[in-house]
């Protein structure tokens, strides 16, 4: 179990100190002896040194590790304010909008950390702050209530991380909105549309790659008909 747990987290790629590179991973023991030592190291690097990088591995490890939800997301959002440290506040966010360890759901605090590792160019958090800010304010699920996301600075998050990350995913939900229009919100435009059709279908997003033959098979916004592309 305790193998498993060390795999989960992803420990095998930590570049601290070295540790770990004589231990027999088929040992029970000696695993369960490594992850205390290394707990033990991530805190002092954490805690006393105040590196960044070794506090959003501590979060990693009490949330994967130890089982510590809420301390790890006090870390993850610690990290994000006070050293500004991309990949926390991406977690923080998706803490925040999934009201992961109770730590109390609110979705534009959410979408306020995930932009913030957006704007610091971290793609991951702009695809998840597209993502939120995006959703179709006609559901009846819709999360926000008083104050609305900007719809437009979501696109602009999803073709970010479409462009700059080349996440597919951001590239098809970005096409989506352009291949069908949404009202006051998206005018339609298939020609862009198919751009970024096909960039999601160059990363293996296979509706995406429907939508762009489709689109080639019926010659639809202008675009003109195309069996092979089809």
């Amino acid at each position: 179990q305790a193998l498993i747990l060390f795999q989960k987290v992803g420990l095998v790629r930590q570049k601290m100190s070295g540790l770990g590179s004589n231990v027999d991973f088929e040992n029970r023991s000696e695993v369960l002896e490594y992850l205390n030592n290394l707990g033990v190291e991530y805190r002092f690097g954490c805690y006393q040194e105040k590196k960044a990088e070794v506090c959003h591995l501590l979060g990693d490890f009490l949330q994967a590790i130890e089982g510590n939800q809420k301390q790890a997301y006090l870390t993850y959002k610690q990290n994000c304010d006070k050293r500004d440290f991309p990949a926390s506040c991406e977690t923080a966010g998706l803490y925040r909008v999934n009201n992961k360890a109770n730590c109390g759901i609110d979705w534009n605090d959410g979408l306020r950390y995930l932009r913030k590792s957006c704007d610091m160019n971290w793609y991951s958090g702009c695809h998840r702050a597209g993502f939120v800010a995006t959703l179709n304010p006609s559901s009846k699920k819709y999360p926000f209530k008083d104050s609305l996301p900007d719809f437009q600075q979501g696109l602009e998050d999803l073709k970010k991380a479409c462009d700059g990350g080349e996440i597919g995913e951001a590239c098809h939900i970005y096409s989506s909105f352009f291949l069908t229009g949404l009202d006051n919100h998206v005018k339609e435009d298939i020609p862009k549309g198919l751009e970024y059709a096909e960039k999601a279908c160059d990363r293996k997003v296979f509706q995406a790659c429907f939508n762009a033959a489709r689109v080639y098979e019926l010659g639809l916004g202008g675009v003109a008909k195309d069996s092979e592309k089809s």
